[in-house]
């Protein structure tokens, strides 16, 4: 083969060998930087769309490209044609080649160690596809094939570094953020999470259901009771109207009758243990005559009484004696007769003498049930004027009375129609014109007490002129004076004083007393209240120059007074 041609084909395989080799490394560094990207992602998946359309073709070409083969150049019959050139004469174990019908070696500088030497001519030995890079991309391309699933690729995305991505109407990292922190305890981020506080409720639930299945149990049993109960009640509702004297609630109760019985018994027993003493003095009498039978019936022997006679006896009784001891045992059974009549279910019956003296009869009993009766009468009576304090009052009461000291008679206490005591003063201790002297008159024409308190109109758009007294007031002596009206314009602190005199038209004088003023809105107020004031008073303007007019004036008496 010339020369120049195996120096063309060298070139031309280094050519192809070099673009393989670009295109394997390009591959290479696009799996790699693939790889790369995806092991620094962390994306949702739902949330961002991959386009690998373009992925798809650069593997669609890489694959046509390996299943195509070599190019038709530099293959024969699917054999891979080599150029060999002769550089040297080196090694050895020389490899055998057919050409034509010899079977020759190749040139020891073509072989060593059994292995074809092929120099690459000219410096095209960069970016070659080594066996480790093949490898390398053959492992590549086994992971892309198994993640290829017709025209679609899954990527797994395992970490992403931190991206601004805007997607409209998308969750974003704030949103989802703020989603997380509103679901814990404290509504920011802390305390515990929902599931948990979930799970709380949920055994908090199951405990609150547990409870109420036993209070549940409970309020049925309660219910059960309650319905017994009221069956108890019912029934002794019916007992206690059972016991009343109509058999029906009606008339009187039952501790009413047995406490009639009661007195009943009592007033019997009185008479039954006058009876029992009557009867122990009779039981005592017979008692005797028992013994004396006793001894009688001792000497009785077939139908006779036995005598046992001493042969020296003195006065031996004679048949006249024995006659007489019969009469008087004929007088004893009689009289036995008559006790044993006496006797009934085991008693003596007693017949009580109606002449008998000192002895209660049934008759004075009687006489002496029919006084506590009257006794029992008086003290309802009695009890019927006892009040108790701070009720209304019985509606009977006791007369009290007194004696009169002109001849001793007693007299009733006299009171008016209301129930006020009448009280006559006759003399006074007080001399001649003592201050707050009364007559006998003056109490006669006031002789009730003021219950109620009284209001007044005093003055009705009059003016009090500076430095000048108002008219005269008649207090009527109440106890306690409040002025109340209104003025047209704001009293000062002391603008108007109060005098008063115990009689009218006499001297007034400065009580040391002041009515006050305030302002309401737009109205000017005027008000004072005061106790114990003398009888007669009059308003006295103290301002030196400025008149006082009063709209209203008003005059309200209160508490104990003589009523006028």
């Amino acid at each position: 083969m010339p020369q120049r041609l195996h120096s063309q084909i060298d070139t031309h395989n280094a050519h192809q060998a070099h673009f393989h080799s670009e295109k394997l490394s390009e591959h290479t560094t696009l799996l790699e930087a693939i790889k790369t990207n995806t092991s620094e992602t962390t994306i949702n998946a739902g949330d961002i769309e991959l386009h690998v359309d373009g992925l798809e073709g650069l593997v669609t070409t890489t694959n046509t490209k390996l299943n195509g083969g070599l190019p038709s150049a530099l293959t024969g019959s699917g054999n891979l044609k080599v150029c060999i050139q002769e550089l040297g004469n080196e090694g050895s174990e020389r490899l055998n080649v057919d050409v034509g019908d010899d079977l020759n070696q190749l040139p020891t500088a073509l072989t060593g160690e059994g292995n074809l030497k092929v120099s690459i001519q000219e410096d095209h030995t960069h970016n070659l596809a080594t066996s480790a890079n093949q490898t390398t991309a053959n492992g590549h391309l086994a992971t892309v094939a198994g993640a290829v699933s017709g025209t679609e690729m899954q990527v797994d995305v395992l970490t992403m570094p931190t991206v601004a991505v805007t997607l409209a109407g998308g969750a974003t990292s704030a949103l989802q953020t703020t989603l997380l922190n509103g679901q814990t305890q404290d509504g920011a981020g802390g305390g515990n999470k929902l599931g948990v506080m979930v799970d709380a409720i949920n055994t908090n639930t199951i405990t609150g259901n547990g409870k109420i299945d036993t209070t549940n149990s409970r309020l049925g049993t309660i219910n059960t009771s309650l319905s017994d109960i009221d069956t108890t009640l019912g029934t002794i509702n019916n007992q206690f109207r059972g016991q009343s004297q109509d058999g029906n609630g009606g008339g009187n109760k039952l501790g009413v009758m047995i406490d009639a019985i009661n007195t009943n018994t009592i007033t019997q027993n009185g008479k039954i243990d006058s009876s029992n003493t009557l009867l122990t003095n009779a039981e005592a009498h017979l008692g005797n005559i028992d013994t004396g039978i006793d001894v009688l019936e001792a000497c009785v022997g077939s139908n006779k009484v036995n005598v046992n006679i001493a042969s020296n006896a003195v006065d031996f009784a004679t048949q006249t004696t024995l006659a007489q001891a019969e009469a008087h045992l004929g007088n004893i059974d009689t009289g036995v007769d008559v006790l044993e009549a006496c006797v009934g279910s085991n008693k003596v019956n007693v017949n009580i003498a109606s002449n008998a003296v000192d002895f209660a009869t049934q008759t004075t009993l009687a006489a002496a049930e029919a006084h506590l009766g009257n006794i029992e009468t008086s003290v309802q009576l009695i009890d019927d004027v006892v009040g108790t304090d701070g009720s209304t009052g019985p509606a009977k009461c006791i007369s009290i009375g007194g004696t009169n000291l002109l001849g001793g008679a007693i007299q009733e206490i006299s009171c008016d129609g209301d129930g006020h005591l009448q009280v006559d003063i006759l003399s006074s201790a007080l001399p001649s014109g003592a201050a707050q002297e009364l007559s006998n008159s003056v109490i006669a024409t006031k002789s009730t007490l003021a219950t109620s308190s009284e209001v007044k109109e005093l003055l009705s758009g009059v003016t009090v002129n500076a430095s000048a007294l108002s008219s005269e007031f008649d207090t009527e002596n109440y106890e306690r004076i409040r002025f109340f009206g209104e003025t047209t314009a704001l009293l000062g602190l002391a603008n108007i004083a109060v005098f008063g005199s115990n009689t009218s038209g006499g001297t007034f004088y400065n009580l040391g007393e002041v009515l006050t003023g305030i302002t309401t809105g737009s109205t000017h107020y005027v008000f004072g209240k005061f106790e114990n004031l003398p009888r007669y008073i009059k308003i006295f303007n103290t301002h030196g120059s400025t008149n006082f007019t009063f709209t209203k004036l008003y005059l309200q008496g209160s508490g104990g007074r003589l009523g006028v």
